[in-house]
């Protein structure tokens, strides 16, 4: 009897309500259809080709195409749901990327991203898809809540007024119903129609080059003038690219070769010269850990599998990169992050941006994992880590800028190192409590990390950007070793296609328990493609009193 009760007064409820809600459904979906439709007529995003800015917009005429200008273009079937396709508009190379003192650096610089793009053009294509997608999908939830707002204020209003009048009406919701369900019908039916008229004017003729390439390119077409440049030259740089390829993937091989063929080395270099403090006894069993370093590597794109081999084959539990991942660290060259990310996967990155890297190219690096160090101490592979960027921006690209003096920087990075260590200023040897010790000062110029080493609570300062080695030596109360272009660049010498000078990296073996360096090895490598692994060098003693290194020429080894 009581079930009986309860369904009687459910029933009404239920038969009120369930066409309420499917109407508010149907209205809320109508909505989303015509935000979506609405989104994409008029969604736009921006990425890049080399060194070009590229417009992106949204068709539906379902092919990609690609506007080059009075060159022609180039189109492809798109992979999108039909009718969805792309059109991108490449634009000038950006007043900023070519404003620079020297007409043919800017052109080294343009040259560098286009070798960038094709030899890595999965990294733009899915960085420009990402971008576009991203910027519709904020559009359409953008729009929707904008109609979904309108909608409910006019029910609201609509309701208010009903509610006067003397004859019942039919319900706001009905209505409201009816018409958008009306109007995603005609949005839907507009969208196919519209790609039908679109941009259909020259769909262009097949290229044999490109199917040659890939499978997959042989159904791009390419239309006017570029037809006849990419029938003519692309075999010329096709054999380029495969040259690269080729050069990098032997490398590549011959670093692990020269790993897995590698014996145990006595050290080179005594652990405690003429002159200086004693090393004292370990007061903990060691715990050594392994660390890659690389630096200056100028977007040579083709090191990203190379470094890849080192990382594994040495064992390293972090790689840490010391500065100038870029040419100029302009948005362009995302590829020059993507290229050594895209390989490092198996092990933390740290990176201590360089004089030509920028604020844009920490946020690629930030966006593909890699920490980027910023004034702070982080703790990675139980390595007490301390870094920042370079306080200038050197750049072809961009010119030059400065964010803040060395003083300035260094001063900030004392503070950070020293606020750990209860006795600043104490020699290594005679610290009693060396746990608030930074383990390594990553800076990317040496001349800030001098400034720094006198505070006594650092350990080991790594750098680069000198492009040539120094040390290890004893630097303030600490130790120093700056490590040469693990990406080949040298004075006069932009390192795109294979290599055109010697690119070393460098192991390093560094005891956690005890805080100190225990030795490192470099990893030559030669424009011929031979790679060797020099002996394992121990590290001198730490100082008692502050030591200022020679960074000069004469001081390289």
């Amino acid at each position: 009897m009581r079930r009986v009760q309860v369904i009687e007064r459910v029933q009404p409820l239920v038969r009120r309500w369930i066409p309420r809600l499917t109407r508010a459904a149907g209205i809320v979906l109508s909505l989303g259809v015509v935000a979506l439709i609405a989104s994409i007529a008029t969604t736009t995003a921006r990425a890049s080709l080399g060194p070009h800015v590229v417009d992106l917009h949204l068709s539906a005429d379902h092919a990609i195409t690609v506007d080059l200008g009075p060159l022609g273009r180039l189109v492809l079937d798109s992979p999108a749901p039909w009718p969805l396709g792309v059109w991108a508009d490449v634009g000038e190379i950006p007043a900023g990327l070519s404003a620079v003192d020297s007409p043919l650096a800017g052109l080294d610089a343009d040259v560098a991203a286009y070798a960038a793009f094709f030899s890595q053009p999965g990294a733009t294509l899915e960085r420009a898809a990402w971008a576009l997608g991203t910027a519709l999908t904020a559009r359409t939830v953008l729009i929707w809540s904008l109609l979904l707002a309108a909608a409910a204020l006019w029910l609201f209003l609509t309701r208010r007024r009903s509610t006067a009048l003397p004859t019942p009406r039919r319900p706001a919701e009905g209505r409201l119903a009816v018409a958008t369900a009306s109007l995603a019908v005609v949005s839907l039916a507009l969208v196919p129609a519209v790609g039908l008229t679109q941009r259909q004017a020259d769909q262009g003729t097949p290229s044999a080059v490109l199917a040659s390439i890939a499978p997959e390119l042989s159904s791009v077409r390419l239309t006017g003038r570029l037809a006849g440049l990419v029938e003519n030259y692309g075999g010329l740089a096709q054999e380029a690219i495969e040259d690269n390829e080729t050069f990098y993937a032997d490398l590549r091989d011959a670093v692990v070769t020269a790993f897995q063929q590698d014996t145990a080395l006595a050290p080179s270099r005594p652990s405690a010269p003429p002159g200086v403090f004693p090393r004292p006894t370990l007061s903990q069993v060691p715990d050594v850990a392994t660390v890659l370093l690389i630096s200056d590597n100028h977007c040579n794109i083709g090191m990203g599998p190379v470094y890849a081999a080192m990382a594994r084959e040495s064992g390293a539990e972090v790689v840490l990169n010391l500065g100038d991942t870029t040419m100029g660290g302009s948005s362009v060259e995302a590829v020059c992050v993507d290229a050594l990310a895209d390989h490092l996967t198996e092990v933390p990155v740290v990176v201590a941006d360089g004089n030509h890297d920028s604020t844009t190219t920490g946020e690629q690096e930030a966006a593909r994992g890699w920490q980027v160090l910023d004034g702070g101490v982080i703790e990675v592979a139980g390595l007490r880590i301390l870094g920042d960027r370079d306080p200038r921006l050197t750049s072809v690209t961009l010119g030059y800028r400065d964010y803040t003096t060395r003083e300035e920087l260094a001063q900030g990075l004392e503070g950070a190192a020293c606020a750990g260590v209860a006795e600043p200023g104490t020699p290594w040897a005679l610290s009693a409590d060396r746990e608030g010790w930074v383990d390594i000062l990553a800076i990317h110029d040496p001349f800030v990390g001098a400034r720094v080493m006198p505070s006594g609570c650092v350990v080991l300062e790594l750098t680069g950007h000198l492009h040539r080695r120094v040390g290890p030596v004893q630097e303030g109360l600490g130790l120093l070793y700056v490590t040469p272009s693990s990406g080949g660049a040298a004075a006069g010498i932009i390192p795109i296609g294979p290599l055109q000078a010697d690119a070393t990296a460098t192991v390093l073996r560094y005891d956690r328990a005890n805080k100190r360096p225990v030795a490192l090895r470099e990893v030559r490598m030669t424009p011929d493609g031979a790679a060797a692994l020099g002996e394992w060098e121990t590290f001198p003693a730490m100082p008692t009193q502050p030591v200022v290194a020679d960074l000069s020429a004469r001081a390289s080894d």
